[in-house]
């Protein structure tokens, strides 16, 4: 997907407001692209709100809203806590939120890509699968016998048999 037009994203700005720290988040007048999509992330969340999710002052939530330049700290801080795809929030490419982001990947990969990665997540989960395997095998060696030695029989978990019938049932 190509990055959003400028003038396309600063249209989608919420309007300006007069409270410092209220729910208006920033003014359309000299947003960069980055700032345009903090805005349209932000939605109508108060600074107040921004600052709470992210752990940062309102008032810095405020500039970094307004045109200031956003702290890494903080933009990781939005990321998280809005679940927002990182890519699109730093450069406007792909969809905008974390959780889109795999069906939009799936859509973009050709044919030959999707085979190639599921027969490395196959050989991965085969391998896996082997140490499972040595694994449950070491177990059994440690398992007690009857007898109360360690000797690897999987008899030992089995089923009690029946006690035979008796043959004189005086």
């Amino acid at each position: 997907m190509a990055p959003m037009p400028r003038q396309h994203a600063i249209n989608q700005l919420p309007p300006t407001c007069s409270d410092a720290l209220g729910s208006c988040i920033v003014s359309r007048v000299n947003a960069s692209p980055l700032h345009a999509r903090l805005a349209i992330a932000a939605g109508d969340r108060a600074y107040r709100h921004l600052g709470e999710l992210t752990g940062t002052h309102p008032e810095t939530v405020r500039r970094y809203m307004q045109g200031a330049a956003p702290s890494v700290e903080f933009i990781a801080a939005l990321i998280r806590a809005l679940g927002l795809n990182s890519n699109w929030l730093l450069s406007g490419e792909g969809p905008m939120l974390a959780r889109d982001l795999a069906s939009a990947t799936l859509d973009r990969a050709s044919p030959s890509e999707l085979l190639r990665r599921t027969a490395t997540e196959l050989e991965s989960l085969g391998a896996r699968l082997d140490q499972l395997e040595a694994y449950a095998a070491w177990l059994e060696t440690k398992i007690p016998t009857p007898s109360g030695a360690p000797g690897g029989q999987a008899d030992a978990l089995a089923e009690p048999k029946p006690p035979a019938p008796d043959p004189d049932p005086a």
